[in-house]
């Protein structure tokens, strides 16, 4: 009984093989479906069909890109000054050696890859930088009896809702004229 204890304290040895998945496993592509070979009504279902196929273009692409980083980055591994590899490597923690490039994927050309088409994306969300400024600048503000909020339109400067208490107004600006 106390050896069991005893074992319990001793903490677990892991290396890096240990965690490793199957060499075939990791990053695995899943098998696509073929929408030429499943067998329903096309002309019944062709909203379904549209859908179907514009989701199959658009995972062909981004798996097109993908395999083509992943063969530019097994190729150019040993330049650390490289960007896309780098990024591949040790930003995102993939493993080129242990990601095995499906058949269909073998051809592909790396001679036009460029860093600027693995880059992550830029947000268009803008950045409020003063976020614990106490003015009150350019803000406006109106009661609101029926909790609707109003916008002018889609690219209508943001606008927010504030439940504020009542007491809480006073505190701040006083009793209004």
């Amino acid at each position: 009984m106390i050896k069991e204890f005893e074992s319990a304290y001793v903490p677990d040895v892991v290396t890096i093989a240990d965690l490793e998945r199957e060499r075939g496993d990791y990053m695995y592509r899943q098998p696509r479906v073929k929408p030429e070979e499943l067998s329903y009504n096309f002309e019944q279902y062709g909203r379904f069909s549209k859908m179907l196929h514009k989701a199959s273009k658009a995972d062909q692409a981004r798996s097109e890109s993908f395999y083509k980083m992943v063969k530019y980055v097994k190729k150019h591994k040993d330049d650390p000054s490289d960007s896309i590899v780098y990024d591949f490597t040790q930003i995102k923690g993939f493993n080129p050696d242990l990601i095995d490039i499906p058949e269909e994927f073998e051809d592909l050309p790396i001679a036009d890859v460029k860093p600027k088409d693995f880059a992550r994306k830029k947000s268009n969300k803008k950045l409020v930088r003063t976020r614990s400024a106490k003015t009150m600048t350019n803000y406006d503000a109106w009661r609101c009896h029926d909790r609707q909020l109003f916008t002018i339109g889609a690219k209508h400067p943001n606008a927010a809702k504030f439940l504020i208490a009542p007491s809480l107004l006073l505190k701040v600006f006083g009793m209004p004229d």
